[in-house]
């Protein structure tokens, strides 16, 4: 008796710790990996050998690409130059093989309570983020709104209260591109999860204030993406309205398209205008991106087949980037190639390239397979902003990109 008691307080403490992770898991809080430890030896005090086997058959195929690519990683160790750089960089990506152990051990996993939650802080951090911005306003700027009270609204006020937004929303050590791929995970899960309904004010509501929080953040794919998700979106649900209502449903949401690519377009503008003006004397984020990648694939020609090892790209790009004389036009010294492709490619070269490919196709093709429409579309947003972030590298990235993709992995 004493026993069985024991095994449900487990039980339960696990999936509080769970729906705790879940919650937090957009505020990028330096306890994640604390709570992602206790979880792991939580979860390891009720191994089930029969669970395990199940649930490996079924998890693994999700998940093998990604357990590659961490062997694989771990193996570049041997031919990097900064083994202590290598094993930090190595050290990030535990969870490559921590995820799938969590999805291995644990059999009832409370997939519609962790959608929820997951959401609900997303809400939160949007919801926070607005007051902050107030409490900035009224703290920061009450020149700006004793002027705008005398003088009336015109367009500069606009553009003021956006550029202040859009570098101001944010309170947290957050990157407003992971920032971003969070509210359109919670979009995601809103409009095509089969795990959890929302009621439709609430769906709606919540869609409104995520989107403009995207907008208003003007992180380039994030807002491309939201774009694309809208329409997809609006695709699904014109089936559920009925005829008289489709014409204002899609005037709605036509509607919200082109107020929040007015308020993002001073953004794309520039990123434009640096476009079509690149020059030797330019400069700006596209200019830096553009001379990280020629270095990256520099360094890509260099050593193909397996790259610098994990540990010394930011020390080659470094150096490639001198030697092409490129230090001038570099800004923000970060010395990373901006791209997860390029990045790996230069870490652990082709193979490790190819390894993270697999990681990508297996899902995708069970996706196909399953029917699994929103797992397809995660991993499509994926891989678009890995093409922009080594978002698979860092801390938030990685446990967002695993944890759904296990969570997701199960919605068919």
């Amino acid at each position: 008796m004493q026993s069985l008691t024991i095994q449900t307080l487990l039980s339960k403490s696990k999936i509080v710790l769970l729906l705790v992770f879940s919650f937090l898991l957009p505020f990028n809080l330096k306890v994640q990996p604390i709570l992602v430890v206790v979880l792991l030896l939580h979860s390891l005090l009720q191994f089930r050998k029969q669970d395990f086997h199940e649930n490996v058959k079924r998890c693994l195929p999700f998940f093998l690409g990604f357990v590659l690519l961490f062997v694989w990683q771990f193996s570049s160790l041997l031919w990097t130059t900064d083994i202590v750089f290598g094993l930090n960089k190595v050290e990030r990506r535990l969870f490559y093989i921590v995820a799938p152990l969590l999805f291995f051990i644990n059999k009832d996993i409370p997939y519609a309570k962790i959608i929820k939650l997951y959401i609900s802080g997303n809400l939160l951090l949007c919801l926070t983020g607005f007051f902050y911005l107030i409490y900035f306003f009224f703290t920061e700027k009450l020149y700006f709104i004793n002027k705008t009270v005398e003088e009336g609204i015109s367009q500069e006020t606009w553009v003021y209260i956006i550029f202040h937004g859009r570098n101001n929303f944010i309170f947290l050590d957050i990157h407003r591109t992971y920032f971003s791929f969070g509210l359109l995970i919670s979009i995601l899960l809103l409009f095509l999860s089969k795990k959890v309904k929302f009621k439709v004010i609430f769906r709606y509501v919540s869609l409104a204030i995520m989107s403009l929080v995207i907008f208003l953040l003007q992180a380039k794919i994030p807002v491309i993406i939201l774009v694309m998700l809208l329409l997809v979106i609006v695709g699904i649900e014109l089936r559920k309205v009925p005829k008289k209502l489709k014409w204002i449903y899609a005037l709605g949401i036509g509607l919200v398209l082109i107020f929040g690519l007015k308020i993002a377009n001073p953004r794309f503008a520039r990123l434009i205008k640096e476009a079509t003006n690149i020059s030797a004397k330019s400069e700006g984020s596209l200019v830096e991106r553009i001379q990280y990648s020629k270095s990256a694939l520099q360094l890509i020609y260099e050593a193909p087949f397996f790259g610098y090892g994990i540990g010394d790209v930011r020390s080659a790009m470094k150096k490639k980037i001198k030697e092409l004389s490129y230090p001038e036009k570099i800004k923000r010294e970060s010395y990373d190639p901006h791209n997860e492709f390029l990045k790996t490619l230069v870490g652990t070269g082709l193979l490790g390239f190819l390894i993270l490919m697999t990681a990508f196709a297996m899902p995708l093709y069970l996706s196909y397979k399953n029917k699994n429409l929103i797992l397809a579309i995660f991993l499509g947003m994926l891989a678009l902003v890995c093409f922009v972030e080594p978002f698979i590298s860092r801390q938030l990235g990685i446990f967002t990109a695993l944890f759904f993709l296990g969570i997701l992995s199960e919605d068919s």
